[in-house]
C-alpha cells in the first residue's frame, strides 16, 4: 500500500509532466521518492531587537505547537538581548 506522500508525489509528477523534458522527469522522479518529514506546519518568527515581546511570543507558540509543527526564529542581528532569549528556547526550535 502506498503512503500518502507517495500518492501526492505521483500526482505532482503527473501535473508537471507535460511541462518537462524526459531527463527532467527522471530527475524529479528520484527526488519525489525521498520521504517527507512529519512536519506539516512551520511557524517562522522574525526578530530584530524584540526583547520586550520575544520570550512571551515564543512561550505562547511553543505551548500551542504540536508534534507536526516546527518553530523557527530568524534574527536580523539583534543587539538588545533577543539572541539570549532565543538560546533559552533553542532545544525546542527547529533552527
Amino acid at each position: 500500500m502506498r503512503s500518502d506522500w507517495e500518492i501526492e508525489a505521483n500526482a505532482a509528477e503527473w501535473r508537471v509532466r507535460s511541462r518537462m523534458r524526459d531527463s527532467e522527469i527522471s530527475e524529479m522522479r528520484v527526488s519525489a521518492t525521498v520521504p517527507m518529514s512529519n512536519t506539516l506546519f512551520s511557524i517562522v518568527i522574525p526578530s530584530l531587537n524584540a526583547t520586550p515581546y520575544l520570550d512571551r511570543a515564543l512561550r505562547s507558540v511553543l505551548i500551542q505547537a504540536g508534534d507536526d509543527t516546527e518553530v523557527l526564529v530568524v534574527d536580523g542581528g539583534s543587539t538588545d538581548g533577543s539572541v539570549e532569549i532565543i538560546r533559552r528556547h533553542e532545544r525546542q526550535l527547529a533552527w
